[in-house]
């Protein structure tokens, strides 16, 4: 080697080259693996179903006027929450019936994940 300094100098910068190629799948992998856990990380962050115990008056909007009755078993998807004058109320998205405003507090249960 002492006789090809040129080599050498190459010999160099192709393992220069390749140690930050390594890196960079290392940080790569990395970013992926930290985007992973995060995403996992939030039990809070799954969607909710709504199950009745009795029958519930949904609400068009909260304080607003009558829009249909949750039966009895029925399960709806729960959405945002938003406080209006007095009550609390919880957006669901029942099936085949759409998005209205039940108050909170009434007479069901939020559970787990959406079936």
């Amino acid at each position: 080697m002492i006789f090809f300094p040129q080599l050498k100098a190459e010999g160099r910068q192709a393992v220069r080259t390749k140690t930050v190629q390594a890196w960079n799948y290392f940080v790569a992998f990395k970013a992926i693996i930290l985007l992973l856990a995060l995403n996992g990380c939030c039990p809070d962050c799954e969607p909710n179903v709504l199950i009745a115990d009795e029958q519930l008056q949904a609400y068009s909007e909260p304080d607003g006027d009558p829009a249909y009755i949750i039966q009895k078993g029925e399960v709806c998807a729960v959405g945002s929450i938003r406080a209006a004058k007095q009550y609390q109320y919880i957006e669901v998205d029942c099936p085949n019936r759409g998005r209205a405003w039940v108050i909170d507090g009434s007479l069901f249960r939020v559970e787990g994940k959406q079936p």
